[in-house]
């Protein structure tokens, strides 16, 4: 009788090595995707980076133009104190009809201008817009009644002032910054202005007192672009790109601009990007590893795991076949050891013994099994025993 093993399509060999090539292709698959997790990671915290970066700078570009503001409008509040009391004096007297203006008062003025470091040049201009009286000679007798700035201090409060956009002083031929005070007190009509101008050497001084970062450039200019003050020299290259930050000068047209190359601003960026990717790098290094090696070991498991199955379906088999001949082979045989751990027998002894099942052919013979060591060796050198079981089955 012959018996056959169904394996169920099973190829040892080649399940193992889909098995491994599919675990490859996961492998694979992940360090794919924690490749792109990584870069998606590290393009989000450069990203983040730069914009924190850009904020912070347009924030401290911001603080510089506000303090520059602050000391610069704390100046012209200085020079304002000055020439209160002078001021003061006037509101109450028609100035043409001062007969010695600069004998009166040019001294004073004179001396002022000498003593602050905000004004050097004063003009005193009447109603109609024509200077009266100048620390500079060659003012005197101009109409300046066209200017903004006239115009506007003819508006002022007392104690107020007005600063005008940047214009080519007469007769300087240079570009100057006018700051004017109205003539004008309580209860008093105006009597006229108190002009003045800053100039570049003004800024500079006022700027030397700010300190600043030297690769900034403060400029002063009006709404209309014209250009009050620059810190940058002449020739300097254009630096290209650049961050800003602008702040209105209290009560004037002007406004302060602050600004450093974008390069300068972000310069900090480029290092901590490069340390963000080496972390990075080392991290994703150290999880490659990991992933490699725990595959490794899953690839490891999973072929010990079907080289087992192969041995016990090749055990199984072997098993099989042996029971196949065993119990197809016409001589009865009944095989046992002395602590009952092995037992067996074949279909044609269960016939010859009249006996159901193994179980009950082994102890039919076990009374009889033959002492080891005491038979009779035949001319082959075997063992041998004779048990007489008495009449067979079917005669």
């Amino acid at each position: 009788m012959a018996h056959r093993i169904d394996l169920g399509g099973f190829h040892a060999f080649g399940q193992i090595g889909q098995t491994v090539t599919g675990q490859s292709r996961r492998l694979i698959l992940r360090a794919s995707a924690l490749t792109l997790a990584v870069a998606l990671f590290l393009g989000a915290l450069i990203y983040l980076d730069h914009q924190r970066t850009i904020e912070a700078g347009r924030q401290r570009l911001a603080h510089v133009a506000s303090l520059f503001n602050q000391s610069f409008l704390s100046s012209l509040d200085l020079a304002t104190a000055q020439m209160s009391g002078v001021i003061d004096e006037l509101s109450r007297r028609d100035l043409r009809g001062i007969e010695d203006f600069a004998g009166t008062y040019g001294v004073r003025l004179q001396r002022i201008a000498r003593q602050s470091e905000q004004i050097n040049i004063i003009a005193v201009v009447d109603p109609e817009g024509t200077v009266l009286w100048s620390t500079l000679q060659g003012l005197i007798g101009i109409d300046v009644s066209d200017r903004a700035y006239f115009r506007n201090a003819m508006d002022l409060q007392p104690g107020a002032y007005t600063l005008g956009a940047p214009i080519i002083g007469r007769p300087t031929g240079i570009s100057v910054t006018p700051v004017a005070w109205a003539i004008t007190g309580d209860a008093q009509p105006v009597r006229g202005v108190i002009a003045s101008s800053l100039d570049e050497e003004y800024f500079e001084a006022l700027l030397a007192d700010t300190r600043f970062d030297p690769e900034m450039i403060i400029e002063i200019a009006s709404d209309d672009g014209l250009v009050a003050f620059s810190s940058a020299a002449e020739d300097a290259p254009d630096t290209g790109k650049r961050l800003e930050s602008r702040a209105r000068i209290r009560g004037s047209d002007l406004a302060t601009n602050v600004s450093v190359p974008h390069a300068a601003a972000v310069a900090g960026l480029a290092t901590r990007s490069a340390a963000f990717a080496a972390i990075s790098a080392f991290l994703y290094a150290c999880a490659i590893a990991a992933a490699y090696i725990a595959e490794k070991r899953s690839i490891a498991l999973a072929e010990a795991y079907e080289r087992s199955r192969t041995e016990a379906l090749r055990a199984v088999q072997a098993r099989n076949q042996f029971q196949a001949i065993f119990q197809s082979v016409d001589d009865g045989i009944v095989v046992f050891d002395e602590r009952g751990q092995l037992e067996n027998a074949n279909r044609r002894a269960r016939d010859l013994l009249d006996v159901p099942d193994t179980r009950s052919a082994v102890a039919m013979l076990r009374p009889h099994r033959p002492v080891l060591g005491g038979a009779a060796e035949d001319a082959s050198g075997e063992a041998r025993s004779t048990v007489r079981l008495g009449t067979m089955k079917n005669g």
